[in-house]
C-alpha cells in the first residue's frame, strides 16, 4: 500500500500490539517528543485514538506520545493500525497525521521534513508536498533549490490530481515543434508521447508553426507564440484578412498572400502522398524554413559576423538559385501534367474527309 496524496487511515487494518516490540518512530520532529504533552495524556481517563505502525518493521509511523502515555499507564499492549509501505512512504504518512492533529510540528520540522519528502519523492509536485508538509508551495520550491540537494532532475512532477507535468512547458513545446518539422509524417500522438504534451497541445504546436507564429531561431523561444500585428486568435481555423484593414493596399494585398501561402503549406502538410515518402517528407521539412527566413531575415543578417559575411552571402545565393531551378522545374512539370490532362482536341479523319 505505497502511500500517495490520498490515503485513508480508517481503512487500515487495525490490530493489538505488543508495546514491547515496537521500534521507536522515525519522527519528523527534530526536537523528540514533549514530556508535558506524554503526561497530559497520560492523566486522561478515556481509550486514546489508535497508533499507526508500519506492518513490516514494528516502527512506529504516529503516535510515539500516545506510546509512552500508555507505558506510564503501565500497558503491555496498545491499539495500532497496520501500515504496509515503503519506509519512505511511511514517513509521508507520519508528516501528513502529525499535521492533522494532536502536537503540531514547528516550521523547521516541517521544512526539515520537507527536505527529506524531496529526497525520497522528487517527482511530487510542489503543491503536492505543500500540501504534506502543511507549507506554502513556494517554500517548498525554496527547499528544493538549497545548495546541496541531490535529488534527481527530472522532467516532470507529478501533482496534486495525480498526473505527471513537464517542469519545463516551453522545451517540451520547442523538442514537439522540432518533431513537427523534423518528421511531419509522425501522428499527433506520437509527437505527443515523445514531447510528453497532450495531441491536442501537439496540433496547437503544429498549427501555429503553419501560421507562423512560433519563434524559431532559438530553442527557447520556439514555444513562445508571436501574434500577428497583436492579433487576437478567434477560434477561427484561419484569420480574415479585410482588403479594408488597412490604408495601405499594397500591405493588403501582401497579408492576403501571405495567408494563401501558409494555406498551401498547410495542404501540402496534410498531404500523405507527400508525407509517405522519405523524399517527400525532406521536401516537406524545406519548404517550411521560407516563413523562418521571411520573418527572422534581418536577424540572421545582424548576427552573421563580418569575416563571414561573404560565406553567408555565397551560400545564401547557391540557395536562391536552387529554389530557383527547383521552382522551375515544378513550374514545368505543372504545364506537361496539365497538358496530359486536357490535351487540345484535334479533329477526327472523319471530319477532315479521310
Amino acid at each position: 500500500m505505497e502511500i500517495g496524496i490520498e490515503f485513508n487511515v480508517d481503512e487500515m487494518p487495525v490490530a493489538e500490539i505488543d508495546i514491547s516490540s515496537l521500534r521507536a518512530a522515525d519522527s519528523p520532529r527534530l526536537d523528540g517528543e514533549d514530556v508535558r504533552h506524554i503526561k497530559a495524556l497520560a492523566d486522561l481517563l478515556i481509550p486514546l485514538p489508535p497508533i499507526i505502525v508500519h506492518a513490516q518493521t514494528r516502527q512506529v509511523i504516529d503516535g510515539m506520545h500516545r506510546l509512552m502515555a500508555a507505558r506510564i499507564r503501565g500497558q503491555e499492549t496498545i491499539t495500532a493500525r497496520l501500515f504496509s509501505g515503503s519506509l519512505s512512504s511511511a514517513f509521508v504518512l507520519a508528516v501528513r497525521t502529525n499535521i492533522a492533529h494532536g502536537l503540531p510540528l514547528s516550521t523547521a520540522d516541517r521544512k526539515a521534513a520537507a527536505a527529506r519528502v524531496i529526497a525520497s519523492h522528487p517527482q511530487w509536485s510542489d503543491r503536492m508536498i505543500a500540501s504534506i508538509t502543511g507549507l506554502a508551495a513556494r517554500t517548498i520550491k525554496a527547499v528544493r533549490e538549497c545548495p546541496g540537494d541531490d535529488a534527481p532532475q527530472l522532467d516532470g512532477r507529478i501533482g496534486l490530481d495525480g498526473r505527471m507535468r513537464p517542469i519545463d512547458a516551453a522545451a517540451r513545446r520547442a523538442l514537439a515543434a522540432r518533431l513537427v518539422i523534423e518528421h511531419p509524417e509522425y501522428s499527433l500522438r506520437r509527437i505527443a508521447r515523445q514531447a510528453g504534451l497532450s495531441p491536442e497541445t501537439v496540433r496547437s504546436v503544429r498549427q501555429q508553426l503553419a501560421d507562423g507564429e512560433l519563434r524559431h531561431h532559438s530553442e527557447s523561444d520556439l514555444a513562445v507564440p508571436l501574434w500577428d500585428r497583436g492579433r487576437a486568435r478567434t477560434g477561427a481555423e484561419e484569420p480574415h484578412v479585410s482588403p479594408t484593414a488597412s490604408t495601405d493596399a499594397g500591405e493588403s494585398i501582401a497579408a492576403t498572400h501571405d495567408l494563401d501561402l501558409r494555406r498551401s503549406l498547410q495542404a501540402l502538410l496534410d498531404d500523405p502522398a507527400l508525407r509517405s515518402k522519405e523524399v517527400g517528407r525532406s521536401l516537406l521539412r524545406i519548404l517550411q524554413t521560407y516563413r523562418l527566413l521571411e520573418r527572422y531575415s534581418a536577424e540572421y543578417a545582424e548576427s552573421v559576423p563580418e569575416h563571414d559575411l561573404p560565406l553567408v552571402t555565397r551560400i545564401a545565393q547557391a540557395n536562391v538559385d536552387a529554389w530557383r531551378r527547383l521552382a522551375e522545374m515544378v513550374k514545368r512539370r505543372q504545364h506537361a501534367e496539365a497538358g496530359r490532362a486536357d490535351p487540345v482536341a484535334r479533329p477526327s479523319q472523319s471530319q477532315i474527309g479521310i
